[in-house]
């Protein structure tokens, strides 16, 4: 229950970071990691609790892989993936697979919460900006339009005479495409904002370009490193920045789900 509420505390700490600067402190992150470690030892010290330094070293070793591929495929920002790293002491136990299999229950409710949380989030952006963004939609409608997904539409309800089903599925191709369009007319509306160079921090995803002092700064997903907000300090234009939208609060919604459908089963089986 203590590490419960230490990791709670630590999440909720890490969105208001990410909030207020959008990017998440690695020294929390390093806390709340060396907190969950101190713990699992506490309990092997002074209670018996099982801990077996090699079966935690393995899970370490999965916990960073998976954390490294959400990361570089794109599902997770750098401090995200941190985060998600840092709270692998949390799902350990002794037997590796059920380690993995707490893990793996997380990661199915982390996708639910930022699903919903996502979906609640551009409605939330929608209505906000909603004259703005019905100019960029019209730019974007032709993705409606598309052959792709007028194929793809008959297709499932191809596949529906042999499985009825498809038919409920084939509407999703639409509602899919709405939500891509919306995504991308809130990119250009209510995610992206113009910034001096000294406001600048590591991750920032640039849009365009810039080239200045004979050098030029690439838009990447990855963002800006130490060197690049180094180079730009004396940048006297604006910089146009991209905002993804927070994916902490995902894991706060998932963290507190785990919990108490964890003491749910636990209590009922």
């Amino acid at each position: 229950m203590m590490l419960f509420f230490v990791f709670l505390v630590g999440i909720i700490l890490a969105v208001f970071q990410d909030f207020k600067r959008r990017e998440i402190d690695d020294w929390l992150n390093l806390f709340l990691f060396l907190s969950g470690i101190l713990f699992l030892l506490y309990g092997y010290l002074f209670f018996g609790s099982s801990f077996s330094i090699v079966s935690f070293g393995f899970f370490c070793f999965g916990m960073f892989l998976i954390s490294i591929l959400f990361y570089y495929g794109r599902f997770f920002s750098g401090g995200d993936a941190k985060l998600l790293f840092a709270l692998g002491p949390y799902f350990y136990s002794f037997s590796l697979v059920d380690s993995f299999i707490s893990l793996g229950y997380f990661l199915v409710l982390l996708f639910f919460s930022g699903a919903a949380y996502g979906l609640s989030y551009i409605i939330f952006l929608t209505v906000r900006d909603f004259k703005s963004v019905q100019g960029s939609v019209s730019k974007n409608e032709y993705l409606f339009k598309s052959k792709i997904a007028f194929v793809l539409f008959l297709a499932f309800v191809f596949m529906g005479f042999f499985n009825v089903r498809f038919i409920f599925l084939a509407p999703l191709v639409y509602v899919f495409l709405l939500l891509v369009i919306l995504g991308k007319s809130l990119e250009s509306v209510s995610l992206t904002r113009s910034v001096s160079s000294s406001v600048l921090v590591e991750g920032d995803w640039i849009v365009g370009d810039i080239s200045f002092r004979g050098r030029k700064i690439k838009s990447s997903w990855e963002g800006l490193n130490r060197e690049d907000i180094a180079l730009l300090k004396n940048y006297r234009g604006k910089i146009k920045v991209k905002d993804g939208i927070q994916f902490s609060p995902a894991f706060l919604i998932a963290f507190v789900l785990y919990f108490f459908l964890d003491n749910l089963l636990a209590i009922l089986f």
